[in-house]
């Protein structure tokens, strides 16, 4: 694996990156357009995106489906992510080695939480951008 250099160009692409993906996520999921998400807002894109993942409709998404659902795909990622393997057993409540909708609800929705810094059950661009950040920073590291 090639290493980049951290330098301070470097990890302002980064935040920049991360900062229009935040901007595109949070407009993606504002159904009503108030410059805010809700936590239904939320939760309604989570269950999509679930819907999406689960390839084979069978209620549950393995990390196969996971590396091939559209998202993962997308080639205008600004941010590397953990393997889907890796990420599946983050949210995995029972062990089994795949996701299911519940489980992805509570996971998505321990993630609205944390965003939500002002607990407002609202998160704002400037929330979802300031939850990006250590993001893009941590993908700043290798490639």
């Amino acid at each position: 694996m090639k290493r980049i250099a951290s330098t301070p160009l470097v990890l302002a692409g980064l935040l920049l990156a991360g900062a229009a993906h935040a901007e595109e996520k949070a407009r993606s999921m504002d159904a009503n357009g108030d410059g805010m998400v809700s936590a239904s807002e939320h939760a309604d894109a989570a269950r999509m995106k679930f819907e999406t993942m689960d390839a084979n409709k069978d209620g549950f998404v393995t990390a196969a489906e996971m590396d091939q659902s559209p998202m993962a795909m997308g080639k205008d990622r600004p941010m590397r992510q953990p393997p889907a393997a890796d990420r599946i057993r983050m949210m995995d409540g029972d062990g089994d080695g795949k996701l299911s909708a519940p489980e992805y609800a509570a996971a998505t929705k321990k993630m609205f939480d944390s965003t939500d810094t002002d607990k407002n059950g609202m998160i704002s661009r400037a929330e979802m951008e300031a939850s990006h950040k250590p993001m893009a920073a941590r993908a700043g590291g290798n490639k």
